[in-house]
Parts: structure tokens; C-alpha cells; sequence
């Protein structure tokens, strides 16, 4: 049980060092190589199933901002004795940082495109998300995950003004969980999760 516990530590360091830029598969195809080797092909959150989402919305991301880092600050197993079912439970505390486009608020914030002089005031600005990520591993393959993300607070953060801040949240295409509607099959709480933590 050590080494399993063991590897599912390192396997969540190793996400984190493949997509600590984000993801593009032309300049970093090992990272879906990666990705693919420690999930299940069904895997699932509570807003998508599919490896192949999950990898959608880290590329999305990543092409639309100018920049995005990501820092892992903490990864622990978490409740070990309560498992009955053999899976293990791995908790990463992260930030991911991105830098503000045009691109960036046409994708993710379209109804803030045409106040231009807001769009001006956002364009080449960052802002920083908090984040909890959750793997959930069976038989050294994540089956599952779930997040928790602190948007709100990095849009006030980013804004200065609560109501820029406010009108941003509104405008967002992004959900409670920290994953963007950008495509139709990702639907907030569409799938109910077992054992979830967050």
C-alpha cells in the first residue's frame, strides 16, 4: 500500500511538471502521452467524462491566454483508512496564473468584448487562481478527479473594483468547478461522483 500511495504522490508532481505551462501538443506532445498513461480513458468529473475533454480544456486554456503557469504548492494522500474499495485519494493545493488577451476575453468572457475601454483596462493584466485538485486512483490510474477553484476572489483581485470584478463573474464561461463552457458536453454537475472530497 506505501508504494501505491508512493506512486500516486508522484504521479500527481508529474502532472503538474508536464502541464505547468499549459498544453499544446505540438510543442509539448509528451504531456498527452503522459496524461493518457495515468488516467482512464472514461475518466470522469462532475461536469465531463473523457481524457480527451480533460486535454480540450487545458488546450483551450492555454491558447486562450497570453500566458499560464501553474504551481503546485502541496500534494498529500488523504483519507487512507476510509477507503474500502482500494482507491486512493491524492489532494493538490495549486495557483495557476494566466496573463490577460484579447483572445482570453473573447473566449472566456464575450459579453466583456464589446466594452472595449474595459477590454483595454484587462488586456495584458494577470490574475491568479487557487485552486484544490483531487485524483482519485485505482490500480495506479486516476478514475476519477474533482476541483474547487477560488474565482471569485482572483477576478476582485485582478479588477481592483468589486463591480468590474462582479460583471466579469457574470460574463465568465467558467464554472464552480474551474472548467469552461466552451463546448456542449461540458454541463455543471452532470455527473454525480462517489467519494468526493471537495
Amino acid at each position: 500500500m506505501f508504494t501505491d500511495r508512493h506512486n500516486a504522490i508522484d504521479l500527481t508532481k508529474g502532472f503538474y511538471v508536464h502541464f505547468s505551462n499549459g498544453f499544446d501538443p505540438l510543442v509539448h506532445p509528451e504531456a498527452e502521452t503522459f496524461l493518457r498513461g495515468i488516467m482512464l480513458r472514461d475518466v470522469v468529473c462532475s461536469e465531463f467524462q473523457g481524457v480527451d475533454l480533460f486535454l480540450s480544456q487545458y488546450k483551450v486554456c492555454t491558447e486562450g491566454h497570453a500566458s499560464m503557469r501553474v504551481f503546485v504548492h502541496d500534494v498529500v494522500v488523504i483519507n487512507e483508512n476510509l477507503s474500502r474499495d482500494g482507491a486512493i485519494q491524492v489532494l493538490a493545493k495549486a495557483t495557476a496564473r494566466f496573463r490577460v488577451s484579447r483572445a482570453t476575453l473573447e473566449k472566456f468572457f464575450p459579453r466583456i468584448i464589446d466594452d472595449e475601454e474595459l477590454a483595454q483596462q484587462l488586456i495584458g493584466k494577470e490574475y491568479a487562481i487557487q485552486y484544490d485538485k483531487v485524483f482519485h486512483f485505482k490500480h495506479g490510474r486516476v478514475f476519477q478527479h474533482e476541483s474547487q477553484v477560488d474565482f471569485c476572489n482572483s477576478m476582485l483581485q485582478m479588477a481592483q473594483n468589486p463591480f468590474v470584478a462582479m460583471k466579469l463573474l457574470e460574463a465568465s464561461l467558467m464554472t464552480k468547478h474551474g472548467h469552461l463552457k466552451v463546448d456542449n458536453r461540458i454541463e455543471e454537475d452532470m455527473n454525480q461522483l462517489e467519494n468526493t472530497v471537495l
